[in-house]
């Protein structure tokens, strides 16, 4: 499978600030064409500021990294995960049919020092820490498969557990927040433990 990402382009998106270049841009270009319009006679001031603000603004806006390129990533990083935990069980999935597997996927706060996050402009906070995990359920043991990955660095972890259900003592969701200074965030996420009785 190919889990490759455009770190570069995802540590661009990370890092870009606001549109203020956008709006700086198009702003110019209007003053531009004010000049141009209400005083003709100085036409060559204001058709060169038209241009040069027109220019900044379209390049600002394409160059700019919308929350939808991250998230067809993820989509694309995830697709396959299911089929991939039955077979990395090495079961038959007719012995996984107990229940129908279920997947969380989540970003991961402040995961290393070089972790990076922003909140998009749809309001969703993305992290540049991924992970998806697929829980299957067989007739004596469940399943938990878990492939993490960095958006920015080159870094994938896959690993495989099974659980005896006899051994799972219970299973906690509780509610975590998570402070960043730069850029500024406060946010609540939830978390999912399994406790697991050890001999």
């Amino acid at each position: 499978m190919d889990y490759s990402m455009d770190r570069a382009y995802n540590r661009r998106y990370f890092s870009q600030g606001s549109s203020w270049l956008i709006w700086a841009g198009f702003a110019l270009a209007a003053a531009g064409a004010l000049i141009w319009w209400y005083a003709f006679e100085i036409w060559f001031i204001g058709t060169p500021i038209a241009l040069i603000g027109l220019g900044i603004g379209i390049f600002a806006m394409v160059r700019r990294i919308k929350d939808s390129d991250i998230d067809t990533q993820i989509e694309r990083f995830t697709r396959d995960i299911e089929a991939e935990a039955v077979r990395k069980t090495g079961l038959d999935e007719k012995k996984l049919t107990t229940f129908p597997p279920h997947t969380i996927n989540v970003f991961e706060f402040g995961r290393t020092p070089e972790s990076m996050l922003k909140k998009g402009s749809d309001g969703k906070i993305r992290t540049s820490d991924f992970a998806a995990c697929v829980f299957l359920f067989g007739a004596q043991r469940m399943f938990v498969y878990r492939r993490a990955v960095s958006l920015i660095e080159d870094r994938l972890e896959e690993t495989m557990d099974a659980f005896p259900y006899t051994d799972i003592d219970k299973v906690v969701q509780s509610q975590e927040t998570f402070t960043c200074d730069k850029p500024a965030v406060n946010c609540k996420y939830g978390v999912l433990s399994l406790r697991v009785i050890r001999d």
